[in-house]
């Protein structure tokens, strides 16, 4: 008896577990959302989540067949699948469309049922349509009846259906619904959204973003050390674990490269296509290449102080930036050799604020400043620099000419992203986290885990969800869609009511209005201050190696006096000098 009620308790449980971690119908109807889906990702409970990031995928994209009705639109999709489970195609995707389209443009005032008032055209063909006899022809029977006009056709024969018909007088009726016109119908092709979920433990989990479906999952490698969060690119998930890196692929999630790391990780490792940057923990940074790369030779930098938070991508321009301890933000650039294209120096600390958007990175201080940060240039520019007044220490949302960020005070900041202007601020709501922005409403995380939804012209509050059991939420700059993920696994989409297919989001061409070179200054050496009212970015050593002089802490020692200087493109170009460690371990 014991038992049964012990079991009966974690049944319960569970199931008050899985209820909470969900926002509720209601609570997303207040948010002006619908569920999408919602899923669960068999991770393990104890290690908890790395990272939830979303990649957009350029191969393989999704068709869609749209009909742009006056306050509707239509989608259907060609990997809509058939009775016998087979995608429909988009040529039937169109047809489908115009038809619903057809039916819709009938249904006068909305309800879901066409009355012989509303299609005087059917004639005598509204009873044969209407097969429940209840006076109303619903989608259901409307497309029922053209499946049946197609079946005939096949199963008796051209001539024979044509006669079939026309006895019955339903030849014109029959056309007219299976071939509307007076309709445009357009292809609308979609990139494919992936959702990358990594455990602490180093499981990984792939789902379809659009319809939660599990694509792929593996573990990384047997180490009990733990997962660092991952790093997305073109070559694959790039993951580091102990002393490893493992690049996996993006369709199948095996391991296409596992390389061993000289020193164990203290941070996330930073990505580009060809290249990822892993620091260690006295700040040391080595150049592994991954994906389609010729470049095999060791490279490292030392950063000053250590890193820290999560690193950050401009994949199209081959440069990622991770940011230190000591309020630096450094960006590396990969091309065949690796170099530092800039370091920017904050004038306070740096904790998780960094981002990238519009071509650009995003650095926000607990002094409460958000900097725009072009990087066109070698050196950098700054684009605009906004004062918010509270310290920053959450990652920004950058969507379209808009740029959301989170005081820890609990305040949301929306900021023009031309000029750094203040658009609004919210009051102190205990905004912990912006997630996303769907028909001009951005969506945002707080401290108890609820979901609040913020008009984005003026900040007013649109609604809110009731507290859930939230582990993670997902930072989407991609589409307009919300994810949220439960401490035990459960994953859910929210989307805008009637929004089939996603929405993308197409950063617009910003002016560059405002925005000035820095001249540099004199680089300090690595570990000194920048000089009061110097520029924040420094210049990078020259000469090729990224120790600067006398600093490289793994090269040869110092050349005797008189000695020959090393060749252009020699030992110089190589912070290492000769590989100190040995051939295969690259």
């Amino acid at each position: 008896m014991r038992l049964l009620v012990t079991l009966t308790c974690l049944i319960w449980s569970t199931a008050q577990l899985t209820g909470l971690a969900q926002v509720m119908s209601e609570d997303a109807r207040r948010l002006r959302l619908e569920l999408a889906w919602q899923s669960q990702v068999q991770l393990p409970l104890t290690s908890g989540l790395a990272s939830a990031q979303l990649w957009t995928e350029e191969t393989n994209p999704r068709k869609f067949a749209v009909v742009e009705l006056p306050g509707h639109t239509i989608r259907i999709a060609a990997d809509k699948l058939d009775r016998s489970g087979n995608p429909i195609g988009i040529e039937l995707a169109k047809k489908q469309a115009l038809q619903e389209a057809q039916f819709i443009s009938w249904d006068k005032n909305g309800d879901g049922q066409v009355s012989p008032a509303e299609a005087t055209n059917l004639g005598r063909a509204f009873s044969e349509i209407d097969r429940d006899r209840d006076g109303f022809i619903s989608y259901a029977e409307n497309s029922r009846f053209i499946d049946w006009t197609r079946l005939i056709s096949t199963t008796l024969g051209a001539a024979d259906a044509a006669r079939m018909m026309r006895e019955r007088q339903l030849q014109d009726v029959a056309s007219m619904l299976s071939e509307p016109t007076g309709f445009e119908v357009i292809e609308q092709v979609i990139p494919r959204v992936k959702l990358v979920l990594v455990s602490r433990s180093g499981s990984v989990a792939t789902l379809d973003a659009e319809t939660g479906n599990l694509l792929w999952a593996t573990i990384c490698g047997d180490s009990g050390a733990p997962a660092f969060p991952a790093g997305l690119s073109k070559a694959g998930i790039t993951i580091i674990q102990g002393e490893r890196l493992y690049v996996l692929d993006w369709e199948t999630g095996k391991q296409l490269e596992d390389k061993h790391l000289q020193y164990a990780t203290s941070n996330a490792v930073a990505v580009t296509n060809t290249m990822a940057f892993v620091a260690d923990f006295s700040g040391r940074v080595e150049a592994y290449g991954i994906g389609d790369t010729n470049f095999i030779q060791r490279w490292g930098y030392v950063i000053r102080g250590r890193a820290i938070g999560d690193t950050v991508s401009l994949l199209d321009r081959n440069l990622c930036a991770m940011a230190s301890n000591d309020s630096l933000v450094y960006v590396f650039n990969a091309t065949d050799t690796p170099s530092v294209w800039m370091r920017y120096q904050s004038s306070t600390p740096i904790v998780r604020c960094l981002g990238v958007g519009n071509g650009a990175f995003y650095a926000g201080n607990l002094g409460g400043k958000l900097s725009k940060i072009v990087v066109d240039d070698r050196l950098g520019r700054i684009q605009w620099e906004y004062l918010g007044g509270q310290s920053f220490s959450t990652p920004p949302l950058i969507v379209g000419s808009n740029v959301f960020v989170a005081s820890d005070t609990g305040a949301l900041y929306c900021v023009n992203d031309a000029e750094g202007v203040e658009a609004w601020a919210s009051d102190s709501l205990g905004v912990t986290q912006p997630l996303a922005v769907a028909n001009n409403v951005v969506y945002a995380r707080t401290m108890i885990n609820e979901v609040i939804g913020f008009d984005i012209g003026t900040g007013r509050v649109l609604g809110r969800s009731l507290p859930r059991a939230l582990g993670h939420a997902v930072t989407n700059q991609i589409s307009d869609r919300v994810y949220l993920i439960g401490k035990h696994g459960q994953v859910q989409c929210l989307r805008p009511m009637g929004s089939v297919a996603p929405v993308m989001v197409t950063p617009p061409k910003l002016p560059e209005a405002g925005a000035t070179e820095i001249e540099p200054a004199t680089t300090p050496a690595e570990g000194g201050e920048m000089a009061p009212g110097s520029s924040p970015f420094e210049t990078p050593p020259a000469g090729g190696n990224p120790f600067g002089s006398g600093s490289d802490p793994f090269g040869a020692a110092p050349a005797a006096a008189g000695a020959a200087p090393a060749a252009a493109g020699g030992a110089t170009a190589n912070p290492f000098g000769a590989d100190p460690f040995g051939a295969g371990n690259n």
